[in-house]
């Protein structure tokens, strides 16, 4: 808030208490019902996620009170478009039914090359091991961060509870650094990956 901030993206594990009319108060209280604040699905909230009064519920009501439409399922398989904009969230690791299918890549496939944005975000909690700093997991497909890369989208991620950036990419299955300037200058082909947990 006193950054005067936009807009918050959390990027799962919304409050680790399983309270998500507690979350939605102290949110409204902080910055106001008015005030768009996304969330994707994090593995501590699938609890209370579908759940009538849930998080995702509770989303839903507040991106129509401030009038932010949204195609596809808000939080685990969709895109919000807000100010010139698209954020894609996906639930890799999180929702889909086994590991080896890839309905969240597909989904970005599907969606991203085509959206009109100058600007996307893939937006989703899990990763890679090698995409972040700390001793989690692997906990998604490459599937999805090369979809995101193809289209130029940067990639935020969450689950290890730290801070990291990678380089600019050219491939990030495999690692390949486009780049090692501090100006990223994204394109297809061309993205980077953060984690903030």
């Amino acid at each position: 808030k006193q950054e005067e901030t936009d807009m918050v993206l959390h990027l799962g594990d919304i409050d680790y208490t399983d309270d998500p009319l507690g979350h939605s108060r102290t949110i409204d209280r902080i910055f106001g019902p008015e005030f768009p604040y996304l969330y994707v699905i994090g593995n501590h909230d699938k609890r209370e996620w579908y759940v009538k009064g849930g998080y995702k519920e509770l989303q839903e009501e507040r991106l129509r009170r401030i009038g932010i439409e949204w195609e596809g399922e808000l939080g685990t398989m969709s895109v919000v478009r807000y100010k010139g904009l698209s954020i894609f969230m996906v639930s890799p690791g999180i929702t889909e039914s086994g590991f080896f299918k890839d309905p969240h890549a597909n989904y970005l496939r599907e969606n991203l090359m085509n959206d009109p944005s100058v600007w996307k975000i893939c937006a989703w909690h899990k990763n890679q091991h090698k995409m972040q700093i700390a001793k989690k997991g692997n906990g998604t497909n490459w599937g999805v961060y090369e979809e995101c890369l193809k289209s130029g989208a940067i990639i935020a991620t969450a689950h290890s509870h730290s801070y990291s950036r990678t380089y600019l990419l050219k491939s990030i299955r495999k690692q390949k650094v486009a780049s090692t300037s501090s100006t990223l200058a994204l394109r297809k082909g061309r993205s980077f990956v953060f984690v903030s947990g």
